[in-house]
Parts: structure tokens; C-alpha cells; sequence
């Protein structure tokens, strides 16, 4: 798997552990000083996941379409822009779309070859 494939494979894997609920695993995908918005090193990452959403409402049920993904790498470094469409469902409720927005993610590509947020932004659109 070449560089794009893997930011492109780590910016999906990073959406569904969160959908899947599996918080640290997706702090994980952070470097240790990452940062998601304001929410700087994994620790705060994994606080602000476990307390926002889906960690917040237990019957919430939330999937994260992630698309037009645009890479460019420089060295070490990589800068993805990508187009969310974020769906929520409760209970029995049908899905709803309840956030369009964009992703302006940093990688930094780590000793063992993975490619790990240095900064992760969402701007919804409103």
C-alpha cells in the first residue's frame, strides 16, 4: 500500500472506530500530541470523545461517510481534505442526515511506516 492509500485508509479507520464506539483505539490514531479542534494530546482527545455524541447517548447510533478525499504529502507530512456527511439514528428512528461538513486533517508518517493525525478540524457547513 502506497502513502495515500494509507492516509486515506487511516483518516476511514479513524471514522469508524468512532462510530463503532472504540474511543482509545481511535485517540490511537492520533500522535501522542495530536490534536482533534481544540482537544490537544490523546488523553483530552479520548475526554472529549467519551463525553460528546455517541459517548454521551448510548442509544445514538452514528456513521460518518467520508469522501472526495484530496492528499498531498511533503516528506513526513500530509494534509487531507475530506467531505463529511455525518448520519445519526436512535432506536427505531430511520437514519438522519445531521451535519454536512469538511475535514482538514495533518499526518505525520510515523517510524513503523503508519500515518498518524497530527490535527484533525471539522468545519460543518452551515
Amino acid at each position: 500500500m502506497n502513502d495515500y492509500d494509507q492516509i486515506r485508509n487511516a483518516i476511514a479507520r479513524n471514522n469508524q472506530l468512532l462510530d463503532d464506539r472504540h474511543y482509545e483505539e481511535c485517540a490511537n490514531t492520533f500522535t501522542e500530541d495530536g490534536a482533534i479542534g481544540p482537544h490537544k494530546g490523546r488523553g483530552a482527545i479520548l475526554d472529549f470523545m467519551t463525553s460528546q455524541g455517541l459517548g454521551a447517548n448510548p442509544d445514538l447510533q452514528r456513521c460518518h461517510i467520508v469522501t472526495n478525499i484530496v492528499v498531498t504529502i511533503t516528506g513526513e507530512e500530509a494534509v487531507a481534505t475530506s467531505d463529511l456527511l455525518l448520519y445519526d439514528k436512535i432506536g427505531d428512528e430511520p437514519w438522519k442526515l445531521t451535519a454536512i461538513g469538511r475535514y482538514t486533517d495533518r499526518l505525520a508518517k510515523q517510524t513503523n511506516d503508519a500515518w498518524l493525525f497530527t490535527h484533525r478540524q471539522l468545519k460543518l457547513v452551515e
